[in-house]
């Protein structure tokens, strides 16, 4: 929003008046809002590994699904470009899988004497 400032009078609860909004931004507001999904994505299931301690695919997985049905959500709601869209949808799960090994990556193993 400090880069790319709404315009006047232009009201955020209007459906119309957000479309007409974001029908005018240029390449690189999409391309940080792309960015901040694909990290958002990926720093949400490196999370949930280190708080796991274990290699474990199920987190990363769901993380990446619910992400990827709010982001349909988003783009239902606001029309975007056809590349966004296509960019956005197909990027959550590999991103929260990348997040994800990254993660199981850095955990040191343990070993119980027991």
């Amino acid at each position: 929003s400090h880069l790319y400032p709404l315009p006047p009078g232009v009201d955020i609860a209007d459906p119309e008046g957000l479309r007409a909004f974001v029908a005018t931004l240029p390449l690189g507001a999409f391309l940080i809002v792309l960015f901040s999904h694909l990290m958002g994505a990926f720093s949400a299931a490196f999370t949930c590994i280190k708080i796991v301690g274990q290699p474990w695919w199920t987190g990363p997985i769901v993380i990446g699904a619910l992400l990827m049905m709010g982001g349909v959500a988003n783009l239902v709601m606001i029309p975007h470009p056809i590349w966004f869209a296509v960019a956005d949808l197909l990027g959550y799960l590999p991103s929260a899988i990348a997040g994800g090994k990254v993660a199981a990556s850095t955990i040191q193993p343990t070993f119980d004497d027991a």
